[in-house]
């Protein structure tokens, strides 16, 4: 996987977007290195869910970290 760029959102405490290309498969190895013993919660539209979610969703299962999920229509 590879991490192209980091984009800090600077809003209350921020965040990190992470940007790269075909990492998705493998985003839970970097959030597992990042955020140790932490859950992750991820916020999706329908639209984004159909494609992508069941991929993260074995991604981090894959590593072992805790996660959940809320879908926007």
């Amino acid at each position: 996987m590879a991490i192209e760029k980091t984009l800090h959102v600077s809003v209350r405490s921020g965040y990190d977007i992470l940007i790269g290309r075909d990492c998705l498969s493998d985003i839970g190895e970097t959030l597992k290195v990042m955020f140790p013993g932490r859950h992750a919660h991820v916020v999706t539209d329908s639209n984004v869910e159909k494609l992508y979610l069941q991929t993260l969703n074995s991604s981090l299962e894959r590593c072992g970290i805790p996660h959940s999920s809320f879908t926007f229509p």
